[in-house]
């Protein structure tokens, strides 16, 4: 085993429509790109042989995603190449064999799962040697051909075929969708990649000595098939865990697993125009700073594969931009201020930004009115209500208590209009994240960064604060300011 296929523990082979003149078929052509994107994201290796068509389609569009993310191509692509044709790309490992047979069988019995999108015989071809070689196969029917002809044997004799030991009959009936546009396309594609993950999840590799009968594993052996939620909400502090709970319908703390040492709480967050219910999942961390967040989010978005995170709870403001005790801040953008240099001037800083994301901060610009505020149930420990501040919010592990320090940071960011701790690591978390989600923010003003911070009086708004965040947080999603996913 070469030291790439070591470093990779998951190989696709996807096999398809192949011609060389031919234009390919823009149902065929989606597919294969929403395949190819969605195996980068996933961090799975792609097998290829190269043929114009469904292989190149899928091979280049997972060869742009994995540019696009900064990672190498060099590991994540395995080329089967006939004597004495030269590979198709430049990049991966290369696997020399005779042509005919061996085309098929190396191809085969070098993944762990195949994908057939088309096909004109060959990739039937490809099919029956997955079921000599006893490898699942998942096809998708919509795009007709050898795939449509594989995908209805399989349904005919689903247990005879005998090619899945996790997935069910309905999970692949649920691949035959109709794959018109991009959007459609990459849909197919993730409810695919969730059915190859729920397949291969604990699956050992099967040796000549065991084919074709394979032993079943025991359902304690299984690993959990990895969840998509709508919002993962992070949470630094008890007090900010417990305000949004609170505003949770029916919420449940999830079942702890081995490899995760986070505690996590789900629900189901309906919608106030009855279209339908978000799935959430609360994330208290472990203690607080940019480290902390860092980590635990990183950890979040593996499981639970967020489409957004949003960070909850309190913060301190900034007086001078006019923000009050009890105010709420909506951040435009975070702007990282820990990565710092010494020099014989003082010390500079080596700002870093991360934005919002657009569609939540478009929504929070557009929730009408103070309806929100009527969530609000810890009493106001003063007189007024909450104003709503939009605009830069300053992140890093030190506590700002000191007007000179907060002076210097809006000489650079004039519009800035709090400080906290968590953000950066969070937002760097979903940057670096393979599915990169989108980040949003949402703070309540504890405090105004200044020596006053542990004084009685603003003691008092940190319940107040806390509870200010949760309620126009969750008033936020029930507003439906995101699309349902078409696979729940």
């Amino acid at each position: 085993m070469s030291d790439a296929e070591k470093a990779q523990e998951t190989w696709v082979l996807v096999a398809g429509t192949g011609s060389r003149d031919a234009p390919l078929p823009r149902t065929e052509e989606l597919a294969a790109q929403a395949i190819g994107r969605a195996l980068a994201h996933a961090g799975a290796g792609l097998v290829t042989c190269g043929w114009n068509g469904v292989d190149k389609a899928t091979t280049m569009a997972f060869a742009g995603e994995l540019q696009a993310l900064g990672l190498p191509l060099s590991t994540r692509l395995k080329q089967i190449v006939p004597r004495p044709d030269e590979p198709a790309f430049f990049g991966g490992d290369v696997v020399y064999v005779e042509k005919g047979v061996p085309e098929w069988v190396e191809s085969v019995r070098r993944a762990q799962a195949v994908i057939l999108i088309g096909g004109v015989s060959g990739t039937y071809k490809t099919y029956q040697t997955a079921r000599n070689e006893q490898v699942p196969v998942f096809p998708l029917p919509s795009t007709g051909g050898d795939a449509k002809k594989a995908f209805d044997e399989m349904m005919a004799d689903f247990e005879g075929v005998g090619l899945h030991r996790r997935v069910t009959r309905a999970q692949i009936a649920s691949l035959d969708t109709p794959i018109g546009s991009r959007e459609a396309a990459d849909d197919a594609a993730e409810r695919l990649l969730d059915l190859v993950t729920e397949e291969l999840s604990g699956r050992r590799p099967v040796t000549q000595a065991d084919r074709p009968k394979a032993p079943r594993p025991r359902k304690s052996e299984a690993k959990v098939k990895p969840e998509r939620i709508d919002f993962l909400l992070v949470t630094a502090l008890p007090e900010e865990r417990d305000a949004l709970l609170r505003r949770l319908p029916g919420f449940e703390r999830v079942v702890p697993r081995k490899d995760d040492v986070h505690v996590y709480f789900r629900a189901q967050l309906p919608v106030s125009d009855g279209a339908g219910s978000y799935r959430v999942v609360v994330l208290p961390l472990l203690g607080m700073g940019r480290v902390n967040a860092a980590t635990a989010t990183a950890d979040a978005i593996k499981r639970w594969r967020p489409r957004h995170v949003v960070l909850v709870g309190i913060a301190g403001g900034v007086a001078a931009h006019r923000v009050s005790l009890g105010d709420l801040l909506i951040s435009e953008q975070v702007v990282d201020y820990e990565l710092q240099k010494l020099t014989e001037q003082g010390i500079e800083v080596r700002w870093s930004v991360h934005k919002a994301s657009r569609r939540l901060y478009a929504a929070a610009l557009n929730v009408l009115g103070n309806g929100w505020t009527q969530g609000v149930v810890v009493p106001r420990p003063g007189e007024g209500a909450p104003r709503i501040h939009l605009g830069p919010i300053a992140s890093g592990d030190k506590v700002v208590a000191v007007e000179r320090v907060l002076t210097e940071y809006r000489n650079v960011w004039p519009s800035m209009i709090g400080v906290e701790m968590e953000a950066a690591g969070v937002a760097s978390a979903c940057f670096a994240a393979a599915r990169q989600p989108e980040f949003f923010m949402v703070r309540g003003v504890s405090d105004l960064a200044d020596a006053q911070k542990n004084t009685p009086r603003v003691e008092g708004y940190r319940a107040y604060a806390c509870d200010v965040a949760a309620a126009y947080t969750v008033e936020l999603l029930r507003s439906h300011p995101i699309p349902f996913t078409k696979s729940r």
